[in-house]
């Protein structure tokens, strides 16, 4: 279970971290879990949203809402959406109404709705300047 030609230290059962001299590789062995933030629930259409530090955002809101961009990524940040809420919500793509840094890319070129009980994971890409959807369920477009 070890990295090969790093001296890795156990962080904890079967959590290994190494400096790989450029980076820093994890090795697990088991499961991963993500932390969940707090529910967002702000209806309408937000821009440059603040999900703050965390993996798992949960959509809570009472009637529609859309995001146009999500603030604060880092280059490979992976994010989880839940639409936990009764209704779709809407990913915009590429909308100019939240910074460009902050934009998301649905991979299809056009808006992604979330349906109620759905889920989305995206990834920052940092040389893009761009979140993008990476996979889901549910939702009205094509992965």
């Amino acid at each position: 279970m070890g990295l090969s030609g790093f001296d890795p230290v156990p962080l904890r059962r079967g959590v290994l971290v190494a400096s790989t001299g450029s980076g820093l590789a994890i090795n697990v062995s088991g499961a991963v879990a993500l932390k969940k933030g707090t529910d967002y629930s702000t209806v309408g259409s937000t821009n440059n949203v603040d999900f703050g530090n965390t993996s798992l955002v949960r959509l809570t809101g009472a009637s529609a809402q859309t995001i146009t961009g999500i603030s604060g990524g880092s280059d490979g940040e992976l994010l989880t959406i839940i639409n936990a809420a009764s209704q779709s919500a809407t990913i915009s793509n590429d909308s100019a109404s939240s910074t460009a840094a902050n934009r998301i890319k649905t991979g299809t070129g056009a808006d992604l709705t979330l349906a109620a009980d759905a889920t989305i994971s995206l990834v920052y890409d940092s040389s893009a300047s761009r979140w993008r959807v990476v996979g889901g369920t549910g939702g009205s477009a094509a992965y």
